[in-house]
C-alpha cells in the first residue's frame, strides 16, 4: 500500500511520474504453486510440497524467499500495477543465496536476466525487448541563460578572500553602561568598500553559556552599516557584536568582535576562572579557541568574553602546543602541555594532549584507579582500529585476549572501564585493521 501511495498519481507524495518505483519479481519452480510431488529443496524442507499448503501459503508461488503477490506490493484480486515487472517463468532465479536450496538457476542480484532487465529499464534502447523500458526519458532542465553562467564563471574564478579586520567596528559617543540603547557602525577600508549590505551578529556570554537571548539589533544606513544594539535591564553577562560583508573586490571581510557592553552580578565580586576545556585531547594541526567561565562570591557563574589584550597565557611545552595568541592556541607537535591562563587576577588550567592520527603505531596506553574496584584504561584519539587486549602472563604469547567491556568516546579519549582483580594483569593496545571501517 505504501508503494501504491508513492506511485500513484492521487497519492500525497506523488512527486515525479518518471522517478516512480519500479519492482522485479523472479521466480523458482517455473513460478508454480508448491504442490505434491514437489522437489524444489525449500519447499520440501518447509513442508510445502502438498497441495493443501502449497495453495495456502504459496498459491502464485515465490522467488524462495516472498511469494508473488508480496514482490509486486498488491493483493489479489487486486490487479498487479503496471510498475511491476515480472522475469520470464523459465527463469528459475532465487532471492538469495543458497540456489541449491531454491532449485534456482542463480540469485537475483548475480542474475545476467535481472541485470539485462535493469539494464533495458534504465538505458532507454531501442535494440533492448519493448517489454524492459519501462520509464519515460529524464527530461533535462534547461540550460542556464548564458549571461548567468558568465557570472558564475567569473566569480568562481575570483574566489572569494576571507579578510579579517581589527578596530573596524566603531561604537558611538555614549556610555556602555546598559542603560541605553548602543550605537555602532563600520568603517569601510578605503581599499574595500562594500559590494553586499553588512551582516550583524550578537552573542551573550552569561549563565547559560553562549546565547542571543536579553539582546535586540536594528540595522539600517547605507549597506546596513549601523547598527543600534539594545540590552535587557535584566542581563548579566557580556554582549558581544560582530559582523561581515563582501568587498568590491570579491573579498568576506569579518569584523573583528567588539564588546559592547559587561554587565556583572550584582553585589557580587570575581572569585575564581574556569578555562573550558579542562582537559582535552586532539590531533596535531588542531586549534583550541578557549573559553572562561567566571565565578562569583554569591555562588553564580557566568561565561565570560575577555579583551584579548587582558589575558595572558603561558604552555609548559610551547614546542607542543603555542599560547602566542591567548585565545587561539595551535597543536604542533605530539606531547602534552599544561596551559595555565591568567584574567583578572586569576589563573585557571588545562591540560592538552596532541596525538598522531596517520601512524599505525599504538598511542601510549594509561591506566588509572577510579575507586570502589573499578579501573579505567585510556588512550589519546578515537580508533576504533585500536584494541584493547590483556593477559595473565607476558611469557604465553598466545594468551593475550579482547577485553569485552565497550569503550567510551569523550573529550577526544577513548576510556575502557576495568574491574580490579588480586591477580597480576598485563594489558595492551593491538592495532587492528580489520576493525577499520572503510
Amino acid at each position: 500500500d505504501q508503494i501504491q501511495d508513492l506511485n500513484g498519481t492521487s497519492g500525497a507524495w506523488w512527486a515525479d511520474p518518471n522517478a516512480q518505483f519500479h519492482l522485479v519479481r523472479t521466480l523458482i519452480d517455473n513460478g508454480f504453486c508448491p504442490t505434491f510431488p514437489d522437489a524444489t529443496p525449500g519447499y520440501v524442507l518447509l513442508g510445502l510440497a502438498t497441495p493443501a499448503g502449497g495453495a495456502a501459503v504459496l498459491p502464485r508461488g515465490s522467488d524462495g524467499i516472498v511469494d508473488l503477490d508480496s514482490m509486486g506490493a498488491n493483493v489479489p484480486p487486486a490487479a498487479v500495477a503496471d510498475n511491476v515487472f515480472t522475469v520470464q517463468a523459465a527463469n528459475d532465479i532465487s532471492h538469495a543465496d543458497p540456489i541449491a536450496l531454491f532449485g534456482a538457476q542463480a540469485y537475483d542480484v548475480v542474475s545476467t536476466v535481472v541485470a539485462q532487465h535493469v539494464i533495458g529499464a534504465l538505458d532507454q534502447s531501442p535494440s533492448m525487448n519493448p517489454d524492459d523500458i519501462i520509464f519515460d526519458r529524464f527530461p533535462n532542465p534547461p540550460l542556464l541563460p548564458d549571461s548567468q553562467r558568465a557570472l558564475i564563471d567569473g566569480y568562481a574564478a575570483s574566489s572569494p578572500i576571507w579578510q579579517s579586520l581589527k578596530a573596524s567596528i566603531a561604537p558611538a559617543p555614549h556610555a556602555l553602561d546598559g542603560s541605553s540603547p548602543n550605537e555602532f557602525q563600520v568603517l569601510f577600508p578605503t581599499n574595500l568598500p562594500p559590494l553586499s549590505d553588512v551582516s550583524w551578529m550578537v552573542q551573550v556570554y552569561d549563565a547559560a553559556g553562549v546565547t542571543c537571548d536579553g539582546v535586540e539589533l536594528t540595522s539600517g544606513g547605507p549597506s546596513n552599516s549601523l547598527v543600534t544594539v539594545t540590552v535587557d535591564g535584566s542581563l548579566v553577562g557580556d554582549v558581544v557584536l560582530s559582523a561581515v560583508y563582501t568587498s568590491t573586490s570579491n573579498t568576506v571581510v569579518v569584523l573583528s568582535p567588539t564588546l559592547v557592553v559587561s554587565l556583572l552580578p550584582a553585589s557580587a565580586t570575581l572569585t575564581g576562572l574556569r578555562v573550558l576545556p579542562s582537559a582535552i585531547a586532539l590531533p596535531i594541526g588542531a586549534v583550541v579557541s578557549p573559553q572562561l567561565v567566571a565565578t562569583y562570591s554569591d555562588g553564580s557563574s557566568s561565561m565570560r568574553y575577555p579583551d584579548p589584550d587582558a589575558v595572558a597565557a603561558a604552555s609548559s611545552q610551547p614546542s607542543v602546543v603555542s599560547v602566542d595568541n591567548p585565545l587561539f592556541w595551535q597543536l604542533n607537535a605530539v606531547g602534552s602541555a599544561q596551559i595555565n591562563v591568567t584574567w583578572s587576577g586569576h589563573t585557571a588550567v588545562s591540560q592538552i594532549t596532541v596525538f598522531d592520527n596517520t601512524t599505525n603505531a599504538p598511542p601510549a596506553l594509561s591506566i588509572r584507579n577510579v575507586g570502589g574496584g573499578q579501573m579505567v584504561a585510556a588512550w589519546a584519539g578515537f580508533e576504533s582500529s585500536f584494541l584493547l587486549e590483556s593477559s595473565s602472563s607476558l611469557q604465553q604469547t598466545n594468551s593475550w585476549q579482547a577485553v569485552p567491556a565497550p569503550a567510551s568516546l569523550f573529550g577526544g579519549w577513548t576510556t575502557v572501564p576495568l574491574s580490579a582483580t588480586n591477580a597480576q594483569q598485563f594489558f595492551r593496545l593491538r592495532w587492528d585493521p580489520s576493525a577499520i571501517n572503510f
